[in-house]
Parts: structure tokens; sequence; C-alpha cells
């Protein structure tokens, strides 16, 4: 299927449209919040991404077609600024590319959710106000350079050999 495309933000605040970051390279895309706790959602995500920056900081020759991707489910909360500070190192590591994105509003990521049919629910309190717990599946999406979703990874499928064993199999593809 298509990857959806909308309005971004980068960690230093530029709008830029999303198909033109996953454009022209293979990516791994995860939604996640900063504040996730849930053991088997954003912080599995980012530890297999985390394995796969590494292998890719071990394989120069992947790392220039491939690419990390998180993508904040709360704009609200997850500013640019703090997205910049979440991703620390990792956003500037020179051998492999990882973008750290947000919205600038849920306007504008409610479409990217839907287009890649990512659910998130907010969670309640018993006065029924809305919490800073944001419910989701972990689903981690692998982007072909073209912008076409290949693969869709979750909790029981998303294991590092795997997704880096998939991204050599897209490089393949693009030697062609």
């Amino acid at each position: 299927m298509p990857a959806p495309d909308g309005n971004v933000l980068t960690i230093d605040g530029s709008r830029r449209r999303l198909h033109d970051l996953l454009r022209g390279r293979i990516s791994v895309l995860a939604f996640m919040y900063t504040y996730c706790r849930d053991a088997e959602g954003c912080p599995r995500a980012l530890a297999v991404m985390e394995a796969a920056r590494t292998a890719l900081a071990d394989d120069a020759a992947l790392a220039r077609s491939a690419q990390l991707v998180s993508l904040s489910f709360d704009p609200s909360n997850d500013t640019p600024e703090s997205m910049r500070l979440y991703g620390g190192n990792l956003a500037h590591d020179a051998r492999v590319r990882w973008q750290f994105l947000t919205t600038a509003s849920v306007a504008e990521l409610l479409p990217l959710l839907r287009g890649f049919g990512q659910d998130v629910s907010i969670e309640l309190d018993e006065r029924g106000r809305p919490t800073r717990t944001l419910n989701h599946l972990l689903k981690v999406f692998l982007v072909d350079a073209a912008a076409q979703v290949r693969e869709i990874y979750s909790v029981a499928t998303l294991d590092p050999r795997a997704l880096v064993n998939d991204l050599r199999t897209l490089q393949g593809e693009r030697g062609r």
C-alpha cells in the first residue's frame, strides 16, 4: 500500500512533507510518544530500532540506502524540541540517518494515522478527563524508497534480525 503523505515537523522545527523524507531511502517508521512506558509499545520499538541502527552503522552501504523514522503520536506534548531531546545523539549520528518527527497539530497527524492504519486512543481518568496515556497497538512499518509500505511488524513479528534482513532484501531489489 502507498504510505500516506502529510506535513511533519523535523527536530529543528522545519515543516516538511513526509513523502519528501521517505522517498529515495528504505525507511523503518514507528509511531511513538516520548513518555510512553508500555514495555510492549514504544520502548520495545525503540530498542529494536536501536539494534537496527547498530547493524546499519556496521554496514555503510545499507546505511546509505536506509533510515529510521520515529513519528510522535502526541504533537501537543512532543514538540520539535522535545523530539530533539528524545532523539539525542541518535538524531545526529552521521553514520545512520534517524529522523525524529512530530506534527504541528492532531489535525495534521490524523490523516497519517488513518493512512497507515495505526489506531490510537487517549486513556480517560475516573472523571472522564483525558490523561497523557495513549493506547495503541505496536506497529512498525517498512517503507521502500518509492514510499510503498512493504511490511508491517507487530509485537509478535518485531525482531531486529528480521527487520535488518528485510532492509537488506529491499536494498537488493534497489540494486537490480
